[in-house]
């Protein structure tokens, strides 16, 4: 089961998202509560559960065609989910310990929701980001599972207040009976789908962008940008100087004197306006210039740096929220907690071995002290501004 500071005007951003929704629509298409054979509706412990049969004959067919592509890639995942399991455990100790060792190095561990920890702009890309991390996790289950000669009975979605996320109900029987290697292949195959899709996003971020400049989110007023500068200008260079980051920018402002005259190459609206500014004294150091523009990077589309600011930023967003919620999901998913995938393989390693009420006892105490730990992540990180740590 998978569940799960720059801003920019929403409007690309609701735009991309609509585009998204409505392919997914015409892919799947519509939504009919009459047809039960195929289609099931129901609520579960609050929750609005959606079950279908749909795509599950195509989803047999991919798994019985390559099935042998798929057991050696999912004999592959259980040595990335074992890491993953392991790396997870030591993760969220060793945040803990930093907490009160090293607060500095300290990462905040939030659960993302939606206007309260992170901005209501950013709705659309987490949206995405969640079908990604939905669809890759849930059809590594699907396939695996079908590889292995297990039956796929349902496919399906949940909502929950601001959760949702998605399942594929198996054969719970056939699954019982399954090897413990079977299984291992099935529980592994979610997390490192989202680990794999961790890695391409961080290829793609790589070889799609590059620092170009520094990106205008606005100026303060009475200081000498204002009214010169505005939103979505990207500073290209400084009295000559190509400036790509914003270490570059702050090294050549830390020599800039208040009164000297600063020289401001920009890009606006796909046009090169160069700008000559008096600076003012810096209100934290008197001895520096100051312009009063409030800043961030700017990561420009490698192929088209120059294309309007909003397609770049959109897009880096995206991967971006693809990242954080794809590596999260592998992580924490694989975690030896009960429901979740780590929990799962756990208790089919244990059960080859222990009786099951020895395994239900080892499971429910590590359950407990892992979730414990882990909210004491999330408490400790109450204190730290949601700023510091969200895409």
């Amino acid at each position: 089961m998978s569940v799960v500071v720059l801003s920019s005007p929403s409007i690309n951003a609701f735009q991309l998202l609509k585009a998204f929704i409505n392919a997914l629509h015409l892919a799947y298409g519509r939504f009919d509560v009459g047809k039960m054979s195929e289609r099931k509706v129901s609520f579960e412990y609050g929750a609005l559960i959606l079950r279908t049969r749909r795509l599950i004959t195509l989803i047999e067919k991919l798994g019985k065609k390559y099935a042998k592509v798929w057991k050696v890639l999912s004999t592959v995942s259980i040595a990335i989910s074992f890491f993953l399991l392991f790396f997870g455990i030591y993760a969220i100790h060793l945040n803990l310990i930093k907490y009160f060792t090293k607060p500095v190095e300290f990462s905040p561990v939030m659960p993302l929701i939606p206007g309260l920890t992170f901005g209501l702009d950013a709705i659309p890309f987490f949206i995405i980001a969640v079908a990604v991390v939905m669809f890759s996790h849930e059809l590594a289950h699907a396939l695996v599972a079908v590889s292995e000669g297990i039956p796929i009975k349902y496919i399906g979605l949940f909502f929950f207040l601001f959760l949702f996320g998605a399942f594929i109900e198996p054969d719970e029987a056939e699954l019982k009976k399954a090897k413990l290697l079977t299984k291992l292949r099935v529980f592994s195959a979610g997390s490192a789908s989202n680990f794999m899709v961790y890695v391409i996003t961080i290829l793609a971020l790589t070889m799609l962008f590059k620092p170009y400049g520094i990106f205008v989110e606005g100026t303060l007023e009475g200081y000498p940008a204002h009214g010169l500068l505005k939103r979505g200008d990207i500073i290209l260079a400084l009295n000559g100087t190509e400036v790509t980051s914003v270490t570059e920018f702050s090294r050549i402002m830390a020599k800039a004197a208040p009164g000297s005259l600063l020289k401001i190459l920009i890009l606006r609206e796909r046009e090169l306006v160069e700008f000559q500014i008096k600076l003012a004294s810096s209100p934290y150091n008197k001895s520096r210039g100051f312009l009063g523009i409030y800043l961030t990077q700017y990561f420009a589309i490698s192929v088209a740096p120059r294309a309007p600011w909003i397609y770049s930023i959109s897009l880096f967003r995206a991967l971006q929220w693809i990242l954080l919620l794809n590596i999260s999901v592998a992580v924490l998913n694989m975690l030896p907690i009960m429901v979740l995938d780590g929990g799962l393989t756990l208790r089919s390693i244990l059960q080859t071995k222990l009786k099951e009420k020895t395994v239900r006892r080892i499971e429910i105490l590590l359950s407990s002290y892992l979730i414990l730990i882990l909210l004491a992540n999330i408490i400790f990180s109450l204190k730290f501004p949601i700023s510091r740590w969200l895409p």
